[in-house]
């Protein structure tokens, strides 16, 4: 449904997920699934926020980190990690918690801040103002086009 102004006003609804102290959100749309991080195999020469690959029933998936990519520290991968599956490419991201599924009313997604650099404003749509802290959305289309366009890593 669409508002006199041209804006979305059905609503969105997001996999809500933490990386270090950053709440960050995806939208659900772009996601295929939910996984517990398995056995992750090392590529080499691959650029520093891939952190390998997995068999996922049968698939191969790259593990990207996307800390990484934003400059932040490495996730170190404990039982708690989750990967979230997005729907093109095979592409997972290695996150630290899961957390709900946040319904967002139509307009509920603002501008992503300003002070951010030109590499996280290629993979943050928006931001989410909630209770406690804000939720970064993640753009998908977004990560995937920064991972081309800066293959080596965050902030070159």
């Amino acid at each position: 449904m669409w508002g006199n102004d041209g804006s979305d006003t059905r609503g969105r609804q997001f996999v809500r997920f933490t990386i270090d102290d950053l709440s960050m959100g995806i939208d659900i749309l772009g996601v295929r699934e939910v996984a517990v991080v398995s056995r992750i195999t090392p590529v080499q020469h691959a650029p520093p926020f891939v952190r390998g690959l997995i068999n996922l029933r049968g698939q191969t998936v790259t593990v990207v980190d996307l800390g990484v990519k934003l400059g932040r520290p490495g996730r170190i991968v404990i039982e708690q990690n989750h990967l979230i599956v997005l729907k093109q490419d095979h592409v997972g991201i290695l996150v630290d918690t899961i957390g709900d599924i946040i319904s967002v009313a139509g307009g509920g997604v603002g501008p992503a801040p300003s002070s951010m650099d030109s590499i996280e404003t290629d993979i943050i749509d928006g931001v989410v103002n909630l209770e406690h802290d804000p939720m970064l959305i993640v753009s998908p289309e977004g990560l995937l086009d920064a991972m081309i366009k800066n293959p080596r890593g965050a902030k070159e």
